[in-house]
């Protein structure tokens, strides 16, 4: 759309039109482009980077719960974004340690084993033995 609010003369959108053969299909697609200084192989290019981009956000929304921000403070947002890339990483580096596959499943083991250890230091610098909660967590005490 114009600054005005208003649409684009249609000639305008339909400077350039593509149509690429996927190889080893029957399928064609047709792009359309306003963008005259690029080849065909290049917009497709684009428009898979952008999959690509689409992808992980659907990954961290539907894994990390990302799908709103608690503030919108441009440095809060990208603390947030940075503190969850971590935890994907930590989560993505210990279901490669434990030679598993898949991402919840790890994230709730990694969560489980984060907690118990988390809790293990804290009886000990309460004085008490961390081995008693192993009897605890063998009988399912923070398990999610």
């Amino acid at each position: 759309s114009n600054p005005d609010g208003g649409f684009l003369p249609r000639q305008r959108f339909c400077d350039k039109f593509f149509i690429l053969p996927l190889l080893k299909t029957l399928i064609s697609i047709l792009y359309q482009t306003i963008l005259d200084d690029l080849t065909a192989i290049e917009i497709t290019d684009i428009y898979r980077l952008r999959w690509e981009i689409e992808r992980f956000f659907r990954f961290i929304k539907q894994n990390l719960n990302f799908s709103h921000l608690i503030s919108r403070d441009y440095n809060a947002i990208k603390t947030m974004a940075y503190v969850m890339l971590i935890a994907a990483m930590f989560i993505a580096l210990y279901a490669k340690l434990n030679e598993r596959n898949g991402f919840k499943i790890n994230k709730l083991k990694f969560l489980y084993e984060l907690e118990a250890e988390l809790v293990k230091e804290l009886i000990i610098l309460c004085n008490g033995d961390p081995n008693l909660l192993n009897q605890y967590l063998d009988i399912g005490f923070g398990q999610y």
